[in-house]
């Protein structure tokens, strides 16, 4: 059942409505864009154990057409990441119990600029290049780096000058 574009309006009002009408029974329904993603996931929380025990369908649809395509079954209170989404869409979902059903407002996943989980590999890049420049720097000006001998490439040295003396083939 999909509902023409002109409709989009009373049903954004109606999704409103259903919040308000979520407050007052104690349901708490939340659609949110899911974190440090590609933009393609919804994050989905509800609990709705005042209103019923038994399980609920959760099912999403695309606005301005909502057919309804089944997500998930799960019990009164629960969380779920929806992911494969279109980033440019409008999704509403629709909580259904035996007695009746709530819908969320509808929400779009966006795309995440800077991932958090990876701030401190930024952090240690930022630190490495910034050492690097600074010995860069110092060299440029003529500063003497005291660099420590490898004993292992000492020995290899000397071995190679051994056998070239004695006329012996290296490889």
């Amino acid at each position: 059942m999909g509902l023409p574009t002109s409709r989009l309006l009373p049903l954004q009002t109606l999704v409103f409505g259903l919040v308000l009408l979520q407050a007052a029974f104690g349901a708490e329904i939340r659609v949110e864009d899911f974190p440090n993603d590609d933009g393609s996931a919804l994050e989905l929380r509800w609990d709705l154990s005042d209103l019923t025990d038994s399980t609920v369908v959760v099912s999403r649809g695309l606005l301005p057409d909502t057919n309804w395509i089944f997500v998930r079954l799960e019990g009164p209170k629960g969380t779920y990441v929806d992911r494969g989404l279109r980033r440019d869409s409008l999704y509403i979902y629709r909580f259904q119990f035996p007695s009746g059903f709530l819908l969320s407002q509808p929400v779009g996943p966006k795309a995440s600029i800077i991932n958090t989980a990876r701030i401190n590999q930024l952090i240690i890049l930022a630190l490495f290049f910034s050492v690097v420049l600074i010995y860069i720097k110092l060299a440029s000006r003529g500063k003497r780096f005291f660099v420590r001998r490898i004993s292992g490439l000492s020995a290899l040295e000397e071995a190679i000058g051994r056998a070239t003396e004695m006329g012996r083939p290296i490889l």
